[in-house]
């Protein structure tokens, strides 16, 4: 069976243009946080967002723009120190306050609206 052309009349909820059109979920507070804690996850755990294929983040990036690199030199040289506890300890304090970062950096952008989108859309 052919399928039929498009009208190319533009509106989005036009069955003949979009015939895969569905109305969107409503987006909440809940779907937002979990949408930045995705994002910042993957961001940490990887260096990048997505994980895998064409990226749209690089923390490379977001750290050399929004940070001091001078906290760069301080890691090197505490992990280059024999006290493992201490190089450990500076560590942790360091992706806690990159983590506090990224929640700020990506509260407002598209990025987090899109995916909060998809996560309000897969929950219905």
């Amino acid at each position: 069976m052919p399928t039929p052309e498009r009208c190319n009349c533009g509106s989005e909820d036009c069955p003949r243009c979009y015939p895969l059109n569905r109305k969107q979920a409503e987006i909440t507070e809940p779907h937002r946080e979990r949408a930045i804690e995705q994002a910042v996850e993957t961001l940490m755990d990887h260096g990048q967002y997505p994980a895998k294929g064409r990226k749209q983040l690089d923390l490379y990036d977001i750290l050399t723009e929004e940070r001091d690199p001078s906290y760069m030199a301080e890691l090197y040289i505490a992990a280059m120190a024999d006290n493992s506890y201490l190089f450990r300890e500076r560590v942790e304090k360091e992706r806690k306050a990159v983590t506090e970062l990224l929640w700020l950096w990506l509260k407002d952008t598209d990025l987090i609206d899109e995916l909060a989108q998809d996560i309000a859309n897969d929950d219905e």
